[in-house]
This record gives C-alpha cells, sequence and structure tokens, in this order.
C-alpha cells in the first residue's frame, strides 16, 4: 500500500469532524491511526475496510491517486473537472484543465490520462490548444497499457476510463466514415465491459449503446439498432440514469418507425422530446419537434 494513503485518511476524518479516537475505537489503537496518518506505517485491507465504513465508504475511491502526497486534492480536482463538463460546462472545464495547479504540476499517471480525454472530449465543442487525433488517445492509452494494434487492448479488462479513451477514438472513426472499424471497436468494447464491469453503472456503456444504435440507424440496419437502442434504454432505466436516455429513445424511436413498428417509434420520438425538455439538453425544442412531427407524422 502506498505511502501516502494516511494523508487522505487524515483529510477525510477532518473534513467528516471525526477525531482520531472515533475513527480508531474498536479497530486500532489512537498511536496506530497516527502512525498511518502520518504514513510511518501502512494500513492494511481490513484496517482500511473499518476506517472506509466511518469515512462515508469512499475512501477506496482514492486508491488510484495515492501515488501524490496530494492524493485527495488531486481526486477533488479531477472530479470538479468530470463533474463540470457533464454539465456541458465547456469553457468552465476547459479553464480549470489549463489553469489548475494541482493538475498541471502532477506524475499521477490516472490524473493526466484523465485530464488528457477531458481536453479531448473537449475538442467536440470548444478551441483546445492540441491537435486532437486517433493516435493523440492511443498515445494515452499507452500510459496504462502496451499493445500492438489497438484490437491487442481488449485481451485485458479495461477500466471505465480506458473505455472512455477508446469511445472517443470511436467517435473519430465515425467522423471520418470508417464504419466497419467503428463497428467492430464498438462489439469489442460492449463485449469487453459486459464481462469485466459486472455492476454496469458507468456512463460510458451507455454511449457505446447509443454509439452503436445510431451507427446501425445511419447503414439502414433498423432491427439491429432496435435491439441495441432498447438495450440502452433498459440499462439506463435500470440504474436510473439520464444521461444518453433521451437520445437512446430518440435512436429506438426512428429505428422502430423505419422498421415498420410505427407506433411504437411515433411514442419513443414523443417520450425523447419530453426527456429532452427535461434535462434541457436541447436548445429548440420547438424546431426539433417540428422536424420530428413532419417526417414521423407525430
Amino acid at each position: 500500500m502506498n505511502d501516502y494513503f494516511g494523508n487522505v485518511i487524515k483529510e477525510l476524518r477532518t473534513l467528516k469532524n471525526i477525531t482520531q479516537t472515533q475513527l480508531s475505537e474498536g479497530i486500532c489503537t489512537v498511536k496506530h491511526l497516527s502512525r498511518i496518518e502520518n504514513n510511518l506505517a501502512n494500513p492494511t485491507l481490513l484496517l482500511l475496510s473499518e476506517f472506509s465504513k466511518r469515512l462515508g465508504n469512499e475512501l477506496f475511491d482514492y486508491i488510484p491517486y495515492i501515488s501524490e502526497p496530494n492524493a485527495y486534492q488531486l481526486k477533488r480536482e479531477i472530479q470538479t473537472a468530470n463533474d463540470l463538463f457533464s454539465k456541458q460546462k465547456h469553457d468552465e472545464t476547459l479553464d480549470l484543465l489549463l489553469n489548475s495547479e494541482i493538475l498541471n504540476n502532477t506524475d499521477c499517471t490516472i490524473v493526466n490520462q484523465e485530464s488528457a480525454w477531458l481536453m479531448g472530449a473537449l475538442s467536440n465543442y470548444v478551441e483546445v490548444p492540441i491537435t486532437i487525433s486517433i493516435e493523440y488517445y492511443e498515445y494515452i492509452l499507452r500510459k496504462t497499457r502496451e499493445f500492438g494494434t489497438i484490437y491487442e487492448l481488449f485481451d485485458f479488462p479495461l477500466s471505465p476510463l480506458e473505455l472512455r479513451i477508446m469511445n472517443s477514438i470511436i467517435v473519430l472513426y465515425l467522423k471520418d466514415s470508417n464504419f466497419e472499424v467503428a463497428e467492430t471497436l464498438l462489439v469489442k468494447s460492449i463485449n469487453n465491459y459486459e464481462r469485466h464491469n459486472t455492476h454496469l453503472t458507468d456512463d460510458v456503456y451507455s454511449r457505446f449503446l447509443y454509439n452503436l444504435s445510431r451507427l446501425y440507424l445511419e447503414l439502414n440496419f433498423y432491427p439491429k439498432s432496435v435491439s441495441v437502442s432498447k438495450k440502452g434504454i433498459d440499462h439506463c432505466l435500470k440504474l436510473n440514469k439520464t444521461a444518453y436516455l433521451a437520445d437512446l429513445c430518440n435512436i429506438y424511436g426512428r429505428a422502430s418507425y423505419k422498421a415498420d413498428d410505427i407506433e411504437e417509434g411515433k411514442k419513443y420520438l414523443r417520450i425523447s422530446i419530453e426527456l429532452y425538455k427535461l434535462v434541457n439538453a436541447h436548445n429548440d425544442y420547438e424546431k426539433m419537434y417540428k422536424t420530428l412531427k413532419e417526417r414521423y407524422d407525430l
């Protein structure tokens, strides 16, 4: 266990106004906890588990960051950047990435990887100071993986972050109309996630299902698009996740309509409009509705 885990324990304990006596009671001596917090002793997994229960079950979330003394601040800063991006505050996200002293002065691999992915994702919305390419994303992946061709990556259980980077690569292939490679990578990514991430809670899974169902729709493979988008809708509803739900309903509705399930298609297109309004994800709902109404006779 890394020596700097003690810093995180101390930060969380102080934040939650828990004394050393309260945290260590029934677990270890106050003296031993003090040694851990001062990085003079390494906590065992059993101790970490017990400490985590009293600190809000979030202690293990810091494991990827504990190679740095300021692990607590690093994790919080990169989480803030991710939160801003998920709320579509693109300018604020870019400003944080460019000007954060913490993020720009760390050797922590996962933080650098997450920052780089965010910069690439932002390039779809705002101008960024670097060139984003497939090679750029492959370079990011090589920070944690050794591989020849990108297909070799699927021999390993990929983390949600690595899969987000993979999704960005896929988007570039889609933009270049390289549909064959995009489909192969999407199918492999979905299979990898389903095999190795049993809880399926990360939004990247919804992104893969959305991109694959949209690709099948554009290629006029309507039954496949219906099947994949419905899988995505069920996943979002099961986990009560709104990200991509409106988009998936839109794809499912259009694909169902094209597959001659007219009423089902109309139903889900109407649902998609209401969901877009609910999450405030579109600038002109009336124009969108008018377009869908004319095209699908809603």
